[in-house]
């Protein structure tokens, strides 16, 4: 099964490489050496995961980022809703792109701790 969730993990299959390594440790609770492998492939599936959310989502500020330059506050001496409701978009997506560079930064130094303490199964 870790085999498995390993090659869905080479070809991001994330949901379906999570839900493996899940399955294996409800399945083989004494398993310990494999678990705690299972545990470094779990946290490569969640790096790998952000980072392709990451990168989408840095290309998807980029043209929110366009269209607001494009709006203006007020139009004829009122107030531009549609420019206050991009400028709130803007500023969603940026909040969630510091979230997961969070989460990559963590994953990071989780695999770094990991793996210093895992044994390798056959």
């Amino acid at each position: 099964m870790l085999s498995e969730a390993r090659s869905l993990l080479a070809n991001s299959q994330f949901g379906a490489a999570r839900d493996t390594i899940l399955s294996l440790r409800k399945r083989h609770p004494q398993a310990l050496s494999v678990r705690r492998a299972a545990i470094l492939t779990l946290d490569s599936v969640e790096l790998l995961e952000a980072r392709d959310t990451l990168a989408h989502l840095d290309s998807v500020l980029e043209h929110e980022r366009q269209v607001l330059k494009g709006l203006t506050p007020m139009v004829n001496g009122v107030t531009n809703e549609t420019f206050y409701e991009q400028k709130r978009r803007v500023y969603q997506i940026e909040q969630h792109l510091d979230e997961l560079c969070a989460k990559v930064k963590f994953y990071i130094r989780k695999i770094d701790i990991d793996s210093e303490n895992v044994e390798q199964p056959i």
